[in-house]
């Protein structure tokens, strides 16, 4: 009720209309029950960051809201720093649905004034590397009439390691990740990365889901 009442007394905030509720039984699942029941577009979420490192997305209640959502979840660290979203990092694998992922990602941009860099991590630099970097970037490109975004390619065997190198050069006001497939995504955060998710304690995290059918790797 004290947070409700500072928003609406907030002069930034206070037009926004805010509904409180108070619901017993276990946080994950009515979390998601109450996203779906009331139709919104987005859940977000604050990390305290008070586990290890390496259980700061996996083994949370962030991390089963991301695993399990059917809405888009934007997870906020305590420890995070950055007051705007700007530059948005947008991470790709070159699969059908990220276009349109990076499609909505850009509208976002626009709302809150924020570049784009959209980064592909892969293990080596060969002919088929560079077909699928130059023919993503050049789609972008015609469907959004040359709007300026950034491409980036980081040469890293492993995803979250080539992330974190990437967030070291270039810090981001939002990290982008498209979920296609719950069992991928675990078995990468499951892992002892302890550099890579000390990033991650920092920087916010946009997790979209996909409609595109799982495929196992």
């Amino acid at each position: 009720e004290k947070v409700e009442a500072d928003i609406r007394s907030s002069e930034r905030y206070g037009d926004l209309q805010v509904d409180a509720v108070l619901q017993n039984g276990n946080v994950v699942t009515e979390i998601l029950k109450q996203a779906k029941s009331l139709g919104v577009d987005l859940v977000v979420m604050g990390t305290k960051g008070k586990s290890k490192v390496d259980r700061i997305l996996y083994g949370s209640i962030s991390s089963h809201i991301i695993m399990d959502s059917e809405i888009p979840v934007l997870a906020i660290p305590q420890n995070s720093s950055r007051t705007t979203f700007d530059p948005i990092a947008f991470a790709t694998d070159y699969r059908p649905a990220d276009w349109p992922a990076l499609k909505k990602i850009l509208e976002w941009a626009d709302t809150f004034n924020s570049d784009v860099d959209v980064l592909h991590v892969a293990e080596h630099r060969d002919f088929e590397t560079d077909l699928k970097f130059r023919g993503f970037k050049n789609l972008v490109e015609e469907k959004t009439n040359g709007r300026p975004v950034q491409f980036d390619l980081v040469l890293q065997k492993e995803f979250l390691t080539g992330i974190a190198d990437y967030l070291t050069d270039h810090p981001v006001g939002l990290l982008v990740l498209v979920r296609y497939d719950k069992n991928r995504l675990e078995s990468l955060l499951k892992k002892n990365h302890t550099k890579e998710l000390s990033y991650y304690t920092k920087v916010p995290l946009l997790v979209l889901t996909s409609t595109e059918t799982p495929v196992s790797h």
